[in-house]
Parts: structure tokens; C-alpha cells; sequence
């Protein structure tokens, strides 16, 4: 799937993680589990156009994923819809890593 992908590492400051970009094609936000990072053992609130909370439960903490978890959008035929937007990510703790991939 990947076109652009990197790992990037997630503290208690809002992250812009992907650029809108109307020709998107499809992306995955993946958090490592803790045997490949073992200081992942917070959460990553993703937000679509918005600067997610911490806060589980709020309306605007957006997406929540945990270790060895994804977020993925793709295209499986061309009338498919993906969201082109930015996307923010925050974390509940200093130094969570997730790999963010984006397809043109």
C-alpha cells in the first residue's frame, strides 16, 4: 500500500501526522505493539480535521488506538471514497510510536 511511509513518535503535543492531499488513494496509522517498542503502552487519539483530547469518551478525542492496533482507509474500487483531509495525532503518554502510511 505505502507510497510515503515513516515512523513518527507521539508525545502529549497534537502531531499534524498526513497533510490533506485530494488525490489520496487510501492510508493506515499503525501503533507497534510493545515487543517491537516496549514504551508503547499508551493510547493514540486520531483526529480527522481536528485536534483530537485525551480525554476517552469526549466527542472530540476522535479514534483511539492502542498497541499492535491500526487505522486503515483504502480504495478497493475507483468510486470509493477516503478521507483527504488532515489527520492529528496525540498521545496519553511521552514517546508513542505508530508508522503513518500514505497511497497516492
Amino acid at each position: 500500500m505505502p507510497t510515503f511511509q515513516r515512523n513518527l513518535t507521539i508525545g502529549t503535543t497534537p502531531v499534524l501526522a498526513i497533510v490533506a492531499n485530494q488525490i489520496r488513494d487510501g492510508w493506515r496509522i499503525s501503533m507497534y505493539s510493545t515487543t517491537l517498542v516496549a514504551a508503547n503502552t499508551g493510547f493514540v487519539f486520531v483526529g480527522r480535521n481536528i485536534v483530537p483530547t485525551t480525554t476517552v469518551g469526549d466527542p472530540n478525542s476522535g479514534d483511539v488506538l492502542f498497541q499492535g492496533t491500526q487505522l486503515t482507509e483504502s480504495k478497493s474500487f475507483e468510486t470509493d471514497k477516503v478521507f483527504t483531509g488532515d489527520i492529528w495525532l496525540i498521545a496519553s503518554a511521552a514517546g508513542q510510536v505508530v508508522s503513518v502510511e500514505e497511497e497516492y
